[in-house]
């Protein structure tokens, strides 16, 4: 087994960030590490591509998502040293929350995200492209059945460069060069409706006779096989359900530990609330991204136990709940609401300062000051002896008198706090401080870090 520092540092064995704690001489580097940079990172490892529809540059790399940055990227080894990387390649970006990447049977590569729940395929197309299509209205989007909607769609072929037409009558030289919608002639716009074919032509007028929601769309082919479907709309035939969160309160906020009480109702102008059907979604938002907590959760009333352990509540954080109603004709309607945590200060100082504690697995270097959830229990551990250059320095004790000065649990109190650790110089000479290259980790754990490969 192999310790790549998780969790007390990650990336490079010699990353300065974690200079504390990270020592090349305990610790192994990972082929790979994606910096931070003062934002968000999540590495998504995929696989190797070893398939014959891209060109050959790609065969051999490895393919890997950021789940926060919304990239894919690839690898490229050395060709006579497969564990080290020569360089890293962005592949695709403003894709986010990517949760897997794999190889499909013909050798294209898949990716799934959080928040779809679509399988996608990168398609590699040569020299012609497919179809763009630079326009689609639909009109009206709602209203009552039946409804009769006009749709209309302008595409343009290989993927919307200029087509150079042979001339063959001047040996096959010349031509004009054609754009724009004189194109036409060259693309077929197919139209569908919930995944049906309804009509073809650019444009089309459909009539919705049955109450509830349906899905839009165009496909536009050319004449050597390419397609291209619109990510499409949605019309509402009907009236859709008005939804309303009753509990939580607009303003409320959350302590970790206690239960969260959902209460939703909703008025519709066709059918009773009784008819109506709740569901509840709850993620936790993080920063700029979310983490899912429950979804599916039904009934007009429902709850949610908020956690005292584990993922924390510094930064800036929230629950967003979101309730979603649906009518017996399939028309849905959501309001989502977000809460945040109660929080205080707590400020954690060291005798002397400049040491390292370690907050729910995390390095923090004192003196710092968590912005916390009331309630938390926040799992601290004090190294019993740290040094600081050429001096040594034992574990003493907290400001609080912790039965158990080197492993403790913090529970937020409701004020603001400050905790104080103390540690005193060692003049004994059976524990000398190590080089900086080798300086001992307070704890090792033989587990690899989500940024490695």
């Amino acid at each position: 087994r192999r310790n790549y520092g998780w969790p007390m540092c990650e990336g490079p064995c010699d990353n300065d960030d974690f200079s504390l704690t990270c020592s090349c001489s305990k610790h192994t580097s990972p082929m790979h590490g994606t910096p931070h940079n003062g934002g968000n990172s999540a590495v998504v490892a995929g696989v190797v591509y070893r398939g014959q529809e891209y060109p050959p540059e790609f065969r051999g790399a490895f393919f890997l998502a950021d789940y926060a940055r919304g990239t894919v990227s690839y690898l490229v080894f050395d060709p006579d040293d497969n564990t080290k990387v020569v360089r890293s390649v962005e592949f695709a970006k403003g894709i986010n929350s990517v949760t897997s990447i794999a190889l499909c049977p013909v050798s294209n590569l898949l990716y799934v995200t959080l928040n779809s729940d679509r399988v996608i395929r990168f398609d590699y197309f040569g020299a012609t492209r497919p179809p763009v299509i630079g326009d689609m209205t639909v009109s009206p989007r709602r209203g009552r059945p039946p409804l009769t909607v006009s749709m209309t769609a302008a595409a343009l072929p290989n993927g919307g460069r200029a087509i150079q037409a042979r001339d063959e009558d001047n040996g096959g030289s010349g031509g004009n060069g054609v754009t724009g919608n004189d194109n036409d002639h060259l693309l077929t716009y197919e139209w569908l409706v919930d995944g049906v074919a309804v009509g073809q032509g650019a444009s089309l007028v459909h009539e919705f006779g049955v109450a509830g929601q349906h899905d839009v769309t165009v496909r536009v082919s050319d004449t050597v096989g390419h397609s291209t479907t619109h990510a499409g709309v949605t019309v509402v035939a009907g009236e859709a359900p008005t939804p309303t969160i009753k509990t939580p309160t607009a303003g409320s906020v959350f302590r970790a530990g206690e239960t969260l009480q959902l209460v939703g109702d909703a008025v519709s102008t066709t059918y009773s609330a009784d008819e109506l059907e709740f569901v509840w979604v709850v993620e936790f938002r993080h920063n700029s991204h979310n983490h899912p907590v429950v979804d599916g959760l039904k009934g007009r009333t429902a709850s949610v136990q908020v956690n005292d352990e584990g993922h924390d509540f510094l930064d800036d954080v929230g629950f967003v709940v979101r309730l979603d109603v649906t009518d017996p004709d399939g028309l849905v309607a959501s309001t989502q609401r977000e809460i945040k945590p109660d929080k205080i200060d707590v400020a954690i100082t060291s005798v002397p300062d400049g040491l390292v504690v370690f907050v729910d697995g995390n390095p923090w270097v004192t003196p710092f000051v968590l912005d916390t959830a009331k309630d938390f229990r926040h799992h601290v551990v004090a190294p019993p002896r740290q040094c600081k250059p050429s001096r040594n320095y034992i574990l003493k004790g907290w400001s609080d008198n912790h039965t158990d000065p080197g492993d403790r649990v913090l529970v937020v109190p409701h004020e603001d706090a400050q905790y104080i650790v103390t540690y005193a110089r060692q003049n004994r000479d059976d524990y000398i401080c190590a080089a900086p290259d080798a300086t001992p980790a307070p704890e090792e754990r033989s587990t690899t870090t989500t940024t490695t490969t």
